[in-house]
């Protein structure tokens, strides 16, 4: 084995700058964050072929003294802190004093700048020296030719337009929880956006590109601070449209705070539906650490649950304000109804008392063949909100004899069961089939054949502007190709997206809505390729998997939604015409089967 030696310092600089930069979002997250602790209120940063050529970021505030630039690419040197017990009340952004010694060790790089009250500015350049240059008070960063002696980490960069995309999402996440900052992104030579100061209401609807009327937005104040903007209940669907947690103006990902919001919506709506939104919340320094992740994307709180309560109360509070109590108002006003709803007929309530069987309530002899048919079919529900709903064995599925197809001439009848299944009788069995998990499975292999073949029928529709924000729209230019073969003509204009033509089979539906979803899971997916087509059957097969399942989702027969007789014969034929007939595209049984002698032993005929 080789002797244990002290590396270098080149090669030291070199692997934590690896820790540091992973990216270019990575250089421009840290020297924004600089600015922002430098107290500036104009900030423009500027970037060409994805932030690998060039990232520059200049700002307005406090500036840097002369003699202190040559130690700003130094490791451990900072001013945010002073002793370890610092480190429990960090209000900055930055405080360990490694961000612009990494980036200067992976890169071509100088720093111009001013500090306040001094007669003129200083540069350092690459080679170490410091100059006098005139500018105006505020400092300048450039970043040249990121990883250019760093060749194995430059290999793994993405395409400039992913990498560009990440960056975006930083300034946006800046923007958002900095509302009086003016921020300016110029992406090769040409302005991107340009935010001026304003609160966070307008901030956010700029940024992400929403109408006022989209959003419910809502502040409280209490041991924690928080203000929220919630897409509302009518606007959800089954995938959320943005989800950003902020705690103390910090990007963060935390359980607890996306519980908080899950279960203060719950009761407003389904299950089925995700929510969207922002939420900035100011905890006090001391109650939450921020440097239990290195890239600070992670937060430890004193009291997590305590969080969580906060959070979930005020989105219930936010909702119940903007939402459910103008409804209820309406309900309880003389001229209010609700359609649909009407009290039961005597002779219905009384037939429901007698069918209805409480669990609870059964007293069967111990080991009687009732108790066990009972047990064996009665599902145990616990008191949870919650139950994980097991997923399809798919493997012993398909070595069953769901293969031996049975003969669609043998179909005696078809029934649609409480609006929701359907009751399919043959030769000698019968099924209950899940209409709309069999609608999904029938949509999502139409989809693939169509992928797989000519493309997806297409109807043109007057060409009508698609509101996104910067990263939906990176996301449609990188994926333009893939979002023709599914259906969406796009017309794009500068940076203007205009949306020409749809998938047939949408007819009726809210296309902008899909269309919404499927540019969301994109920009979550960050890169799809219709090339992985051959390999789907499920929308666990990859993300080309997920995207057709989730537009198989959208104008599906749902649920509680009543079928002509002729459409229920036909969903059993085109059911028995997929290659994969008994399961759902999410991997969830979605037929049943009975044959005589399995209904005999529940009769105990046998």
């Amino acid at each position: 084995m080789p002797r244990i030696i002290e590396l270098p310092e080149e090669v030291r600089e070199k692997i934590a700058a690896g820790e540091v930069v992973e990216r270019p979002a990575n250089v421009v997250k840290e020297l924004v964050e600089n600015a922002l602790d430098a107290s500036a209120d104009f900030i423009e940063v500027r970037v060409k072929k994805g932030g690998i050529k060039l990232i520059e970021v200049r700002d307005n505030g406090i500036g840097i003294a002369k003699e202190d630039l040559p130690l700003v690419i130094k490791r451990f040197t900072t001013s945010k802190i002073r002793e370890a017990e610092d480190l429990a009340r960090v209000s900055t952004y930055g405080f360990r004093g490694e961000a612009l010694a990494s980036i200067s060790a992976v890169s071509r790089f100088s720093i111009h700048s001013r500090q306040k009250g001094a007669k003129v500015g200083y540069v350092l350049l690459p080679d170490g020296r410091v100059v006098p240059k005139p500018r105006d008070v505020g400092t300048t960063v450039r970043v040249e030719e990121l990883f250019y002696n760093l060749s194995a980490r430059r290999k793994f960069l993405k395409s400039e337009q992913t990498e560009y995309k990440h960056i975006l999402e930083v300034l946006e996440d800046f923007a958002i929880v900095n509302p009086h900052v003016r921020f300016k992104l110029i992406k090769d030579g040409k302005e991107v956006f340009d935010f001026m100061p304003s609160d966070f209401e307008t901030r956010v609807l700029k940024v992400l590109g929403f109408q006022k009327g989209d959003l419910i937005f809502h502040e409280a104040s209490e041991f924690f601070g928080v203000s929220l903007a919630l897409l509302k209940p009518d606007k959800l669907s089954q995938r959320s449209r943005f989800f950003k947690v902020y705690v103390n103006k910090r990007p963060v990902e935390d359980k607890w705070i996306a519980r908080g919001v899950k279960e203060g919506m719950a009761a407003f709506i389904p299950e089925s539906l995700k929510p969207s939104a922002v939420v900035l919340l100011e905890v006090p320094a001391g109650y939450v650490d921020v440097n239990v992740h290195p890239k600070k994307s992670e937060v430890r709180f004193v009291n997590p649950y305590r969080v969580f309560a906060f959070v979930k109360g005020v989105v219930n509070e936010a909702v119940s304000l903007k939402v459910a109590d103008p409804m209820r108002k309406v309900a309880a006003s003389p001229g209010g109804s609700v359609v649909g709803l009407r009290s039961p007929r005597p002779e219905e309530q009384r037939a429901y008392e007698r069918l209805r069987v409480k669990s609870q309530g059964l007293r069967l002899p111990k080991g009687s063949l009732q108790k066990d048919f009972f047990e064996k079919i009665v599902p145990q529900v616990t008191s949870s909100a919650y139950v994980e709903e097991p997923e399809l064995d798919l493997d012993r599925a398909e070595s069953s004899d769901f293969t031996a197809v049975v003969d669609t001439q043998n179909l005696r009848a078809a029934y649609q069961l409480l609006n929701r299944y359907i009751l399919a009788e043959w030769e000698d069995e019968i099924w209950i089939i899940d209409q709309h998990a069999a609608a999904e499975r029938i949509r999502f292999e139409q989809l693939l054949r169509a992928l797989r073949s000519d493309g997806m029928q297409k109807q043109q529709i007057i060409a009508q502007k698609v509101v996104l924000p910067e990263s939906g729209l990176e996301s449609v230019k990188i994926h333009k190709e893939l979002l023709e073969a599914l259906g969406f003509d796009l017309r794009i204009e500068g940076e203007q997206i205009k949306l020409v033509a749809v998938p047939v089979f949408l007819k009726g539906a809210d296309v902008y809505q899909v269309f919404y979803d499927v540019v969301t899971q994109l920009e979550e997916f960050g890169e799809v390729k219709l090339s992985d087509i051959e390999s789907v059957r499920f929308a666990s097969d990859g993300k080309l998997g997920k995207l057709i399942a989730t537009i198989a989702c959208h104008n599906s027969i749902r649920a509680n939604e009543k079928m002509a007789q002729e459409e229920v014969s036909s969903m059993v034929m085109q059911l028995l015409e997929c290659e994969v007939p008994y399961a759902c595209p999410h991997g969830r049984r979605l037929v049943v089967r009975f044959n005589r002698e399995d209904l005999d032993k529940m009769f105990m005929r046998t």
